[in-house]
């Protein structure tokens, strides 16, 4: 992961993953820019042409845009509920975010996530991105909810 930041005095600095660690104990900022779900449903659905372009241009002049989970959460949410798409339609767009390098994002995790979600329509994404984060912990994911459950193994009745 690529990201720029501020060292001493203000100097403009690019930094690695690997140097990420150093810069915060020399007292350095490192900032990585980040899109909101509007910013993502755009270049998802390519329905505002000009604002593609310039999601488009955006992803071109960065080495990475964050994509934070609730990001993803909303956009599949809006995908679902506004858009009225069908889940392998919208996975098949979530593997699109996945597969674009700049975009900046858990890719495993969220392919794991996609999986569930579409194997298990009566489970929401937020139910199976909760799930999968709880067993990548090794912790279990206490819910009331029966049917999340009786059907991902690491969710067991509060």
């Amino acid at each position: 992961m690529s990201a720029s930041g501020s060292g001493p005095n203000g100097r403009r600095i690019r930094a690695r993953s690997h140097t990420q660690a150093m810069a915060g104990k020399l007292g350095w900022t490192i900032t990585v820019p980040a899109v909101d779900t509007n910013t993502l449903l755009r270049w998802i659905l390519d329905d505002v042409p000009e604002q593609t372009a310039r999601v488009d241009r955006l992803l071109a002049s960065q080495d990475q845009l964050v994509v934070d989970d609730a990001v993803i959460i909303e956009s599949v949410f809006v995908l679902e509920r506004v858009v009225g798409l069908g889940r392998s339609v919208i996975a098949e767009a979530i593997e699109c975010v996945i597969a674009e390098a700049r975009f900046g994002l858990d890719r495993a995790h969220w392919a794991r996530v996609l999986d569930d979600y579409v194997d298990h329509p009566a489970l929401s994404i937020a139910d199976t991105h909760l799930a999968h984060r709880a067993q990548e912990r090794g912790e279990t994911l206490y819910t009331f909810d029966k049917k999340l459950a009786k059907q991902l193994g690491s969710v067991q009745l509060a």
